[in-house]
């Protein structure tokens, strides 16, 4: 059986790999945003767009948002690709809890 197929069936593997979807989809998302509101800092023009929610500060803010994005690089989408590996080492191994 393919892994594709495995992904798709089995049910104790479909969290971790729509949790671990969705963060790199955030991930993707945010830094092309973040890219977009910061744009203005490089030329010293640090007026953020009103979307965006801001703290006291532009720098402030975007010491937030880029120490966010990096929490989801560094630490959520690892922890996520290891939660999806676990799942697929008991699957594989028999023990499904499924």
């Amino acid at each position: 059986m393919s892994l594709a197929k495995t992904l798709r069936t089995e049910r104790s593997l479909q969290p971790p790999l729509i949790l671990f979807i969705g963060l790199v989809a955030i991930t993707l998302v945010g830094n092309r945003l973040l890219e977009i509101a910061f744009s203005g800092f490089a030329t010293g023009d640090a007026n953020l767009p009103m979307w965006l929610p801001q703290l006291s500060s532009a720098g402030q803010t975007a010491v937030l948002y880029i120490f966010a994005m990096d929490i989801l690089r560094y630490i959520a989408i690892p922890a996520s690709l290891i939660w999806l590996a676990y799942s697929y080492g008991r699957y594989v191994s028999g023990s499904s809890p499924n």
